[in-house]
């Protein structure tokens, strides 16, 4: 159950007498004054007609807004985009696969965002919807299911034993399209090797995750990681030069960068610069709580639908 007095972000949108324009036009579209009293849930959903992988999202959402309102809140289902890799391969198609993730995380951080939900759900169901869904909880602050949802994405996890192998029969570098769940595959891989599957993966866990990102001659560290961490390394090479780079979290946050320091001096985190020198460099990052107020909402429930055979 949420907590009845739970605080709310969606009662900056919804509250007091300034807000009844806003009101206003979530009762054009079938709310309730008792709906708009309970906490907001975004509920993403990835469904699309067009093929197998989440075509059946659509009943599931359902399901799913049953279930936030039994728990007392009021679900508000939108859509993202969705290209199959299987459909438009051999095509010029086959040209907006790799460009579809990043239109997937950019519309589920928008709505968030701009609706100021106090939760969301996330329902994906293929190798492209699963990373953008998790990329797009990365920059919404919801380290904890993220690093929960990258485990679950990551094939090296079902190839950790010998046993294990021989089940799932795919690659553990490479994002598999589905999962069989149905005797006598259950646990096998399906078909693997889609557009851009291993670099979405190293993408969804370097840069939405730990944080490490690049941009021409300059780099930034924004971690989004689960709060129970506190702390981690990454030893990094660019054409010859190393950093090493070292994240504290002492406050437990899931978000956030209080300081960044290359070599003892102070820098900005999102503009550290990349030197040529081919020598070592320390960076030290300290994650804290004054930047670190999530202005996403906190992931009420992260659900991954992959299709099952």
């Amino acid at each position: 159950m949420l907590p009845r007095r739970a605080p709310r972000r969606s009662a900056a949108l919804t509250e007091g007498p300034r807000r009844a324009p806003a009101r206003a036009m979530l009762k054009a579209a079938g709310f309730t004054d008792g709906d708009l009293e309970r906490p907001l849930i975004g509920v993403a959903n990835t469904w699309i007609e067009i093929g197998p992988c989440n075509y059946h999202l659509k009943d599931l959402a359902a399901r799913v807004k049953d279930g936030i309102r039994q728990a007392g809140g009021t679900p508000l289902e939108f859509n993202t985009v969705s290209i199959s890799d299987g459909i438009t391969m051999g095509t010029a198609g086959m040209k907006a696969s790799l460009v579809s993730r990043e239109v997937i995380a950019d519309s589920i951080e928008l709505v968030a965002r701009g609706n100021l939900f106090d939760g969301l759900v996330v329902l994906v169901g293929c190798d492209k919807t699963i990373p953008g869904a998790v990329m797009a909880l990365a920059r919404l602050g919801s380290g904890d299911e993220v690093a929960e949802l990258f485990h679950m994405l990551n094939p090296i996890n079902h190839t950790r034993t010998v046993e294990a192998v021989h089940r799932y029969k795919a690659e553990p570098y490479v994002v598999a399209g589905d999962v069989y769940a149905r005797a006598p595959h259950a646990g096998r891989a399906g078909w693997t090797w889609y557009t851009g599957s291993a670099a979405w993966l190293y993408r969804t866990g370097i840069e939405s995750m730990l944080g490490l990102r690049r941009r021409g001659r300059w780099f930034g560290v924004n971690p989004c990681i689960p709060s129970s961490w506190p702390e981690y390394e990454i030893t990094w090479t660019v054409d010859g030069t190393t950093y090493e780079i070292t994240v504290e979290n002492p406050d437990g946050v899931c978000r956030g960068v209080a300081s960044t320091w290359l070599d003892g001096v102070l820098v900005e985190a999102q503009s550290i610069p990349l030197a040529a020198d081919l020598r070592r460099h320390a960076v030290r990052v300290v994650m804290g709580t004054r930047e670190s107020r999530a202005d996403g909402p906190a992931a009420l429930t992260t659900r991954s639908a992959r299709r099952t055979r």
